[in-house]
């Protein structure tokens, strides 16, 4: 799994099998005995608590973990470890970026290597992704772009910054960019004051 669990998977044991998945209802049966901790927590935290599902037979698969399923075993080993992590109190210079931009670079390549076919970007017009979008340029890989709607509420009004700039930025490359529009904020407060 990935290091910090952003891309959670789900397993359990079914008969002789195991199933996997990006979601717990998507290997949930008939009959399953509910988690009411994992419940509880969801009411209370948002989430189910560690790597607990809404299902006792259902797990979350650790982050930053590795498993190995054998006809007779299975061996779970954990390949990353935030204590493990220096501190960080060493200073950012030249080196440093020269390191982090080196293990980019490295990253995208795999990530292009896999072939994959079309190629979708998710794209705001934060950082991260223009620094995607740049990459794909570059390297001068046929992609589009997709942005969601979002809106962020500040001093009492709602800003959406990604679906204004992102489709221009997408559109001076010659990207098609595909907008996906989100439900007003005015809308969903008025669809919830209905109710």
């Amino acid at each position: 799994s990935d290091a910090f669990g952003s891309g959670p998977m789900y397993y359990r044991r079914h008969g002789g099998a195991g199933l996997f998945a990006s979601h717990p209802s998507l290997i949930h049966c008939a009959g399953d005995e509910p988690d009411l901790f994992s419940w509880f927590s969801l009411l209370r935290n948002g989430s189910p608590l560690a790597n607990r599902s809404f299902y006792r037979d259902i797990a979350r698969f650790p982050s930053g973990a590795q498993m190995t399923i054998r006809r007779d075993h299975v061996e779970t080993v954990q390949w990353f470890d935030f204590d493990k992590l220096p501190p960080g109190e060493e200073k950012i210079d030249d080196e440093a970026f020269r390191v982090v931009e080196d293990a980019y670079v490295a990253a995208m390549e795999r990530c292009l290597k896999l072939n994959v076919g079309e190629v979708t970007l998710p794209f705001s017009s934060g950082f991260d992704s223009r620094r995607f979008f740049g990459t794909l340029i570059r390297k001068a890989v046929p992609f589009k772009a997709v942005t969601c709607q979002t809106f962020h509420r500040k001093g009492g009004r709602d800003y959406d910054i990604d679906s204004f700039f992102a489709p221009k930025i997408a559109a001076a490359f010659g990207v098609d960019c595909e907008l996906v529009r989100a439900v007003p904020p005015e809308q969903i407060e008025m669809d919830a004051a209905r109710r």
